[in-house]
């Protein structure tokens, strides 16, 4: 999760591009032991009202005004995390999928699953390991395996921890020098609700440590609410936009740990 994206930015967008790799190899491990649940997140009902961060409320969010890439950057950074946990729809040219996250501090755990034109990908992502399943059983990421696979989900593992963390948000979208707000719109989360968003588009394509970013934009709902992002990136040779929007946020999720 990665926070896609620029919309989450573009630095999912890598990740999400790499497990599609990933599951396109043949795993040789075999499924790990029984798995285990863990409680839900606490309850938040209990909880104050959410605020949004000061640096959001330093953003206008009236059609047309240029936000500073290291103002936009700072809020869609403590935004997100400042709600502990949520859900993301994510959506790229070659899978989409649900995936449920919870902020520990500056680690996050992601659990969730991709389905594609290559089939059907799961993974978790906790307490910094990950395991992937692509249809033959679970195999934990690890760099220093002579499996290929094992290695391929490792390098995935360390690129969530990179990327994931909001320091880097903050960074990819400091990039842009200008950000303008649009007219509010409708955008459909994931869960198939409807919300009133105000589109935060860069002005310029910008890079970002090496990557080219051609577009990028982040919506926020009345109050600085995060509702999502929207990056297009080249790599690896192509062009691939990827789409974020988040929700339930604050609520509690389950992610089951592999072993």
């Amino acid at each position: 999760m990665k926070i896609n994206t620029a919309a989450a930015l573009a630095a999912l967008g890598i990740v999400v591009v790499l497990s599609g790799c990933a599951a396109s190899e043949t795993p040789t491990q075999k499924t790990p032991d029984a798995v285990a649940e863990t409680p839900a997140a606490e309850d938040p009902s209990d909880e104050p009202t959410w605020a949004a961060p000061a640096i959001c409320q330093d953003i206008d969010l009236t059609p047309d005004v240029i936000v500073p890439g290291s103002v936009l950057g700072g809020c869609v950074a403590e935004a997100l995390p400042s709600f502990v946990t949520g859900k993301e729809f994510v959506e790229t040219s070659m899978q989409s999928g649900e995936v449920v996250f919870r902020y520990r501090g500056t680690e996050l755990d992601m659990q969730g699953g991709f389905d594609g034109d290559a089939g059907t990908t799961q993974f978790t992502m906790l307490d910094g390991t990950m395991w992937m399943d692509s249809g033959s059983g679970w195999v934990k990421g690890d760099v220093n395996s002579d499996d290929q696979e094992a290695q391929m989900i490792g390098a995935t593992a360390e690129i969530f921890r990179t990327y994931a963390d909001p320091v880097h948000y903050a960074d990819l979208i400091s990039a842009g020098a200008e950000w303008r707000v649009g007219a509010a719109e409708s955008v459909t989360l994931g869960n198939g609700e409807n919300i009133e968003a105000y589109p935060i588009a860069v002005t310029a394509p910008f890079t970002w440590n090496d990557i080219p970013v051609t577009a990028s934009l982040a919506w926020f709902a009345e109050g600085w609410v995060p509702v999502g992002v929207r990056g297009t990136v080249e790599m690896f040779g192509m062009t691939e936009t990827t789409t974020q929007t988040w929700y339930e946020l604050g609520e509690p999720v389950e992610i089951v740990p592999v072993e």
